[in-house]
């Protein structure tokens, strides 16, 4: 299940920079698949930085990974015809999805959590080993 939807970047993406965006071979229509594989690579991005702590893909998917999915795709799709929406090289997604980049670093980290509804998979914590010879005695 993809954490976002076609629907949800059409409510950010007006419709004909979202075509000129997704239009590679400029007949005038989105590329088949296209979408699809940005909406991917924005999950993949999320279970990257998650995925330590809790089982990927979700399902059901957390609404800070459905946000944090959508504000990344919308990125990519301005990334790849910036120039060509007239804003030279500011990114209108940009500062939302660095604040989401390191919101999910702190959670992969266990410094934050996820919600309030989804518990992590491994606690976090320190294993203490000892190196010792076979004759049973301790090595520092």
């Amino acid at each position: 299940m993809a954490y976002t939807t076609q629907a949800k970047i059409q409510a950010l993406v007006p419709a004909p920079h979202l075509i000129d965006a997704l239009d590679d071979d400029r007949d005038g229509q989105s590329d088949d698949g296209l979408l699809d594989q940005i909406i991917a690579n924005s999950d993949n991005a999320i279970d990257a930085y998650l995925q330590g702590l809790y089982t990927v893909p979700f399902s059901p998917v957390p609404a800070a990974c459905a946000e944090a999915s959508l504000v990344f795709s919308c990125e990519q799709i301005y990334s790849r015809r910036i120039d060509a929406f007239g804003r030279g090289n500011l990114n209108p997604f940009t500062a939302r999805a660095n604040f989401w980049r390191t919101r999910l670093e702190k959670i992969g980290n266990g410094e934050l959590p996820l919600d309030a509804d989804t518990a992590a998979d491994v606690q976090p914590g320190a294993s203490i080993l000892e190196d010792v010879d076979i004759d049973d005695t301790f090595r520092a």
